[in-house]
């Protein structure tokens, strides 16, 4: 799990993917993080919510079929709390650095997974 997100060194599902199920993921060089997820509709929706201190960081996974026959990828990150106005685009922005080569990555995981 998470193989292609080179920014998670480790990802660890506690049990079944279902709403309201935890996962722990460690960044490199960063403590380990305990999300929960709030919205799940398979293969199209991913919410998680991750509490960080003061903060709550939510960030949606979204994916959209497209009549072309390709898939929209979204992430959107969202920042709340007593300190966001402060810190907010900072953490988002720290959060979402990578998006465009996980995206990329995990496009490319897709095609390859995809039974022919």
């Amino acid at each position: 799990m998470g193989a292609w997100n080179e920014g998670i060194e480790t990802i660890e599902l506690d049990g079944p993917l279902v709403l309201g199920a935890t996962f722990r993921m460690k960044p490199p060089s960063e403590d380990v993080l305990t999300s929960t997820i709030v919205e799940l509709d398979p293969h199209r929706l991913l919410t998680d919510v991750t509490g960080v201190g003061e903060l709550v960081i939510r960030v949606v996974h979204r994916l959209e079929p497209l009549s072309s026959r390709g898939t929209l990828i979204t992430y959107r990150v969202e920042v709340t709390g007593p300190a966001a106005d402060a810190v907010g685009e900072e953490v988002g922005t720290a959060v979402s650095a990578d998006f465009p080569q996980v995206i990329a990555a995990l496009a490319a995981a897709a095609r390859t997974a995809r039974p022919r």
